[in-house]
């Protein structure tokens, strides 16, 4: 059996999957409080995107995190990945003191993400948070 690895389109995927969860840790520092996590988060080709069930994330509390989002990803800080040390399979994602369970494929600095698209909208009481690489 041969096996090939995209490169190409596993790096997208890490840099999605990291900038999904940033995000998110990033929406609830500019609520000031703790969000829902996404009802549903998936990556796709060239976007990721998670939508909301709650009526708390609106198009200015995007906006603002869109601001931090871009500012954090210039600041070139490091994303740790690493097993738990008492829950067997189980794994951690740390990055800008926030931390999160996750076995997925991440990029070890956040700059790595680059350039990004962030588009906001509603539909169906869902909120949808598209970010695209670009």
């Amino acid at each position: 059996v041969l096996c090939k690895l995209s490169w190409e389109f596993r790096n997208k995927q890490m840099k999605l999957h990291t900038a999904a969860h940033l995000h998110h840790c990033l929406l609830e520092k500019t609520a000031g409080k703790y969000l829902p996590f996404p009802k549903v988060s998936d990556i796709q080709d060239g976007f990721v995107f998670n939508r909301y069930e709650s009526d708390e994330i609106t198009p200015e509390l995007v906006e603002k995190t869109n601001e931090v989002f871009r500012e954090a990803i210039s600041s070139g800080a490091d994303v740790k990945t690493y097993p738990d040390t008492e829950k067997k399979g189980y794994r951690w994602w740390e990055c800008l003191g926030y931390k999160i369970p996750c076995g997925g494929t991440h990029v070890k600095n956040i700059s790595e993400i680059g350039t990004v698209e962030i588009e906001y909208n509603k539909k169906k009481g869902m909120s949808t948070i598209n970010i695209k690489l670009k």
